[in-house]
């Protein structure tokens, strides 16, 4: 079958599913690449980062990158992220995350390495997460 051009209104029908190409869009405006609604953006400098508390997604502009973190990892973010800029303790993280008593510093340091290589662009030169050693981490935003 030849390429066929689509216009508004155009029906597709592929098996037994029927998909109607409807496009509107004006010549001058733009569109957002996340609506106000869909979560929280953080900016400092350069750096962006928005959180979506609906679909425990984070997105890092910098690298245009949409990433998908595991429970854990979303409950360290979006702790840090209630408490942005200001240093948060190990204990005060671990029991955000885990429950008071329920973990060891290692799991946190761990989480914390699993967070930065999803987020950060250079793990090793954090930008986002930023480690306060013997004390805990923060949210650079």
């Amino acid at each position: 079958m030849a390429p066929a051009r689509l216009y508004p209104g155009a029906r597709i029908t592929i098996a037994n599913v029927e998909i109607w190409y409807m496009l509107d869009v004006p010549g001058d405006e733009s569109t957002d690449k996340w609506l106000p609604s869909a979560g929280a953006e953080l900016r400092r400098g350069g750096l962006q980062l928005s959180v979506d508390e609906s679909t425990h997604r984070v997105w890092v502009e910098e690298r245009n990158v949409d990433i998908s973190l595991s429970p854990l990892e979303y409950e360290f973010l979006h702790f840090l992220y209630s408490r942005r800029g200001a240093v948060c303790t190990r204990e005060e993280i671990g029991a955000a995350v885990w429950g008071e008593g329920k973990y060891e510093y290692a799991m946190l340091y761990r989480l914390a390495q699993r967070v930065k290589q999803k987020i950060e662009a250079d793990p090793a030169h954090a930008r986002y997460i930023i480690s306060h050693r013997g004390i805990g981490y923060a949210l650079a935003i």
